[in-house]
Order: structure tokens, then C-alpha cells, then sequence
């Protein structure tokens, strides 16, 4: 059985991710990492909003980012979070 801390933490995960946004935007960095403006861009989204959505992703450490300049970069950190958007696609 499962602890519940354990329980607790993917609970979290999961309120995370059922904003179609934040999806979205999942979707976006699976393949290549991007800037907020190309996330932006990608998703016809304000950067400002691409970037209050990023917020919690990166709190779960679902994204990581790069800074370069005054650019910063956004990718998956794990190959888990890719899995999880395919599976949940083959189930609709």
C-alpha cells in the first residue's frame, strides 16, 4: 500500500496538471526546449501567462530552466512527464 505522503505529493502532481494550459504547454517543451516567448507564441498566450503557469510546474520540478542572458529557457526534467502526457493520450 502506498504511504501517504506518497499519495499526498502525486495528488499534487496531478492538480498541477489538469490545467489544459499547463498541458499545453507541457506539450510544447516534450521535444525541445523554449523560451517563454516561444511558448507564447506556440500556444497564441500572453508571456505573462505562459509564465504564472510555468510557476507551479517548475515548483514539482515537472520543467527545468536554463537562463541565458535575459532569456530563460524551459525543458522537461524528466522523461517521466513525457510518458505520462502519452499515456494519458492513448486513454482518450
Amino acid at each position: 500500500m502506498m504511504e501517504e505522503t506518497e499519495a499526498l505529493k502525486i495528488s499534487e502532481v496531478l492538480k498541477v496538471l489538469a490545467d489544459p494550459t499547463r498541458i499545453r504547454i507541457l506539450s510544447a517543451i516534450s521535444n525541445d526546449e523554449l523560451c517563454v516567448c516561444e511558448i507564447a507564441s506556440a500556444l497564441e498566450q500572453s508571456q505573462s501567462l505562459v509564465s504564472h503557469q510555468l510557476r507551479p510546474l517548475r515548483h514539482l520540478g515537472l520543467v527545468k530552466l536554463r537562463k541565458n542572458g535575459r532569456n530563460m529557457y524551459y525543458s522537461l526534467n524528466n522523461a517521466g512527464v513525457s510518458r505520462i502526457l502519452k499515456e494519458c493520450k492513448k486513454m482518450i
